[in-house]
């Protein structure tokens, strides 16, 4: 049991002498935590008294993460179901500035009622800085990509999907030249093989998504290919509406041209000796691919 303040105050003689009250230390804390749960409400107490109490109290730093690690707590849920959290298992906090709100995010970011309570400019503080950090982009994207919104092709994800790739691409166009290449073979190796791009079709279709390498650029020129095959853009809306560039869209494995090799086989099926011009032009503007 711990003697409140105002009671020690007003009799300390009493508890000093008498009852031979200890102070209570860090120590007593992490015991106290470690058997026991608290709720969301209490964790955000925790963290602003902390960022307090260990810069005032020589060697409480050190500590830190052994504190962290003592928590347990029950996290605010509409469910019936509510799994108790580790909050030593909790790396990040998002910065909405890079990451809207609405996204799906791994278990190892704080809860949004935690964030939200105790501020980015907390949690940013230096006091804090070995417990949680920023959540860094190339780890949402490996956990963004493994979601059904980005693997599934399903119509009912369109929205969120959509977002995702915004959210991408504006990363991708933040970075210089160099880790713009880096981020982009990244999301290339995650994303090539997903169907994670929406695109307009117009025959009846199962999936509303396609993987990069099945599509082409909105804005690939392919008339001079009608009638022997079935080329798929990325959707319009994606680079009008949502401003994803084509550069980013290229990274990821959209195609810009067909492929060498299905130029070749259906040279005959184009006719092209009957009238040469359209595949002439072609080939004078085209940047043909390998695949």
């Amino acid at each position: 049991h711990v003697v409140r303040q105002i009671v020690y105050q007003n009799a300390q003689e009493y508890h000093d002498v008498l009852a031979r009250c200890s102070p209570v230390n860090l120590d007593d804390l992490i015991a106290t935590l470690a058997n026991n749960v608290i709720d969301e409400e209490m964790v955000v107490r925790l963290l602003k008294w902390w960022t307090k109490f260990s810069r005032i109290e020589p060697g409480a730093a050190s500590r830190g993460i052994i504190l962290k690690k003592s928590v347990q707590y029950l996290p605010n849920s509409d469910g019936d179901v509510v799994q108790v959290k580790a909050l030593g298992d909790v790396r990040y906090y998002v910065d909405h500035k890079v990451l809207p709100e609405g996204l799906p995010l791994p278990d190892s970011v704080l809860p949004s009622g935690i964030q939200d309570a105790v501020t980015t400019r907390v949690l940013g503080d230096s006091t804090l800085s070995s417990w949680f950090m920023p959540l860094p982009m190339d780890r949402w994207a490996e956990f963004i990509s493994a979601q059904p919104c980005m693997t599934a092709g399903q119509p009912e994800d369109e929205k969120l999907r959509t977002l995702v790739l915004s959210t991408l691409c504006k990363e991708y166009a933040s970075r210089s030249m160099t880790e713009r290449v880096l981020f982009g073979s990244k999301l290339n190796g995650l994303l090539s093989n997903k169907r994670c791009l929406p695109f307009d079709s117009q025959e009846p279709t199962n999936y509303a998504a396609a993987c990069p390498g099945e599509l082409y650029l909105n804005s690939a020129e392919l008339k001079a290919f009608d009638g022997i095959g079935s080329f798929n853009k990325v959707a319009q809306s994606l680079t009008n509406e949502a401003d994803v560039r084509e550069d980013f869209l290229l990274a990821l494995g959209v195609r810009k041209s067909i492929a060498i090799e299905f130029l070749f086989t259906n040279l005959e099926t184009l006719r092209w000796r009957d009238d040469p011009k359209p595949l002439i032009e072609y080939l004078r503007s085209a940047v043909l691919t390998r695949q």
